[in-house]
């Protein structure tokens, strides 16, 4: 069991930060979204 966790832990971490990444981006480009100017959204997506 401890070796399939070890082997899907790195995967699983990757798909949360793609996750995470695609969701903010979609924030920040919608219209209905974050009020953002576009250098504070470029400076949130880039942190």
């Amino acid at each position: 069991m401890r070796d399939i966790l070890r082997t899907a832990a790195p995967f699983t971490l990757w798909i949360a930060a793609f996750s995470a990444v695609y969701g903010l981006e979609g924030m920040v480009c919608s219209r209905h979204g974050l009020a953002l100017a576009p250098a504070q959204g470029r400076l949130l997506l880039v942190t």
